[in-house]
């Protein structure tokens, strides 16, 4: 049975409690067992539904092994970020075979695997959303409460495919005929047929349809912001689209799209003393939208901090880092940049584990020891300034891209001879908007610029593999003086548009749905 089809209202598990512990499993029984009209009778009933579903993006619920590793959408972009080239382990353990690529280059699509954990959570927010979505008009309650309510629901729906196109096939632009992913917009019940893949351009209609609805949704009712900094709002919602118009080239709307998210009231860029603080608190001025953790949420192990921090459960053995070459262009001196103190300086020796190794992350960190409890930032101004520069860029606007760049620096430069120095460095800078065929050469004009402050910016926030889709670039880990210690010899990682770099289709959706053919899984290089 296809995933969307076997994966019903996560609601119905959260009537009793919206957040439930560690130890509760999720109910996954087919949906015609219920009755989506009584699900959603009123506002409060469909309010409730919503919360839950937001609970889908940081609890592990949907793999049959391998959950320690599967804690949410950020154990995603974890795994998307080693997949890539600028961060790695010192030791093979959890997320091991992501660093290696062998869960996309072997076909790892079992019900344990990365692959199945992706498109199992993505369409069980996407089952969710269709029934919110299309019980619109038969919500009872205030209006204004209905229409915030499948406003964030199409929201969702777009961001969950918007993650799936980008991690189950190669970029927008120059493969718009490709293979696509299933659509649903409609409430599925067990025994319905499943879609067929479509094509890519088929996945953005959909995209950019449900994210302009949500959009205009929120507009009518006066553009609220969020409740609660999981909600997605009509700032959220601008980011979203933001993110889109930039995969799709569409460079004056993600302009356009990130200003907007960058109005909501109150939002600025952190200081340099706020960069330090972990990046553990939804309260960050710079936050637009967030998972706000509490300590008896806590999944301990299989989260976030665990990982990350070197003082939590895994980091401390399985520390993760920056790699060698760029963390060098942090450290340059003649900028003074605070960033560098997001991981430990080069001094260590040959420690592998604890704090003190050589290039170790500590940029994100847990605010409570005894659980390594910390909120999840999903989306924060500091990209969305980044998305404006490079659409200035890419339109030609170099001097405004400088700008925005210098504005940035503003905030991450320690000195005023850092700031001259790096305004100097930048007005050397060729007016240009090409990419080299790999990532590690030092920028020669204002677009590798630009793309070189988002790798530094957003490091372990956003999923770095994405990127090198979306810019269709390659990577070399084995570059003189590397620190990795994965090498990936079998694939050839500086090919552009790698097989190797997409998630296949699992198993049981080939086995479930008979619109899709096992002949249609993805390539491995």
């Amino acid at each position: 049975m296809n995933t969307i089809l076997k994966y019903f209202l996560i609601l119905i598990v959260f009537i009793s409690g919206i957040f439930l512990s560690c130890s509760d499993n999720l109910d996954t029984e087919p949906t015609d067992r219920f009755s989506g009209t009584t699900i959603f009778r009123d506002v409060t009933s469909a309010q409730t539904s919503i919360h839950g579903v937001y609970a889908l993006f940081w609890r592990f619920v949907y793999v049959t092994g391998n959950q320690t590793q599967g804690y949410g959408h950020q154990s995603v972009i974890l795994a998307q970020d080693v997949m890539a080239e600028d961060m790695l382990q010192r030791a093979f353990n959890w997320f091991g075979f992501d660093y290696q690529l062998d869960y996309t280059r072997t076909i790892s699509v079992g019900t344990a695997s990365r692959n199945y954990d992706v498109w199992n959570r993505l369409y069980t927010v996407i089952s969710n959303a269709n029934y919110i979505i299309n019980s619109e008009e038969t919500i009872q309650g205030d209006p204004a409460i209905v229409k915030n309510i499948v406003a964030q629901a199409y929201a969702m729906r777009a961001f969950c495919y918007f993650e799936l196109i980008q991690g189950f096939q190669f970029t927008y632009l120059g493969n718009q005929t490709k293979p696509g992913v299933p659509i649903y917009t409609q409430p599925t019940v067990a025994g319905d047929e499943g879609k067929p893949r479509g094509t890519v351009e088929d996945v953005y209609t959909q995209i950019n349809f449900d994210i302009e609805r949500a959009i205009e949704l929120f507009t009518e009712i006066g553009k609220p912001v969020q409740e609660h900094p999981s909600n997605i709002d009509y700032f959220v919602a601008k980011g979203f689209q933001s993110r889109i118009a930039l995969v799709q080239g569409r460079w004056q709307d993600a302009f356009n799209a990130a200003a907007e998210a960058r109005s909501k009231p109150e939002l600025k860029l952190l200081s340099n003393t706020e960069i330090m603080t972990g990046f553990n608190r939804y309260t960050l001025p710079s936050t637009l939208w967030a998972m706000e953790m509490i300590n008896d949420q806590s999944q301990i192990w299989a989260s976030l901090y665990s990982f990350l921090d070197p003082e939590g459960g895994y980091g401390g053995n399985i520390r993760v880092c920056i790699s060698r070459w760029l963390y060098d262009k942090i450290a340059n001196p003649d900028f003074d940049d605070k960033r560098v103190d997001w991981f430990q300086p080069p001094i260590h020796g040959t420690n592998n584990t604890g704090i003190n190794v050589n290039y170790g992350q500590m940029k994100r960190r847990f605010h409570t020891e005894t659980n390594w409890v910390g909120d999840i930032i999903f989306m924060r101004a500091e990209e969305m300034l980044i998305i404006q520069a490079e659409a200035e860029a890419r339109l030609g606007h170099y001097d405004e891209a400088r700008a925005l760049l210098n504005e940035l620096a503003a905030v991450r430069l320690t000195t005023p001879e850092g700031l001259t120095a790096y305004d100097t460095y930048l007005n050397s800078l060729a007016d240009a908007a090409t990419l080299p065929t790999l990532t590690h050469v030092d920028p020669t004009n204002v677009l590798e610029e630009v793309i070189m402050q988002r790798r530094i910016e957003l490091w372990g926030e956003i999923g770095r593999i994405k990127d090198i889709l979306r810019l269709k670039q390659g990577y070399d880990r084995s570059y003189p003086g590397n620190n990795h210690t994965q090498f990936v010899t079998t694939v050839t990682t500086t090919k552009p548009e790698n097989g190797a770099f997409l998630f296949k289709i699992p198993q049981t959706e080939f086995d479930g749905n008979v619109n899709i053919s096992s002949e249609e899984q993805n390539p491995t290089d």
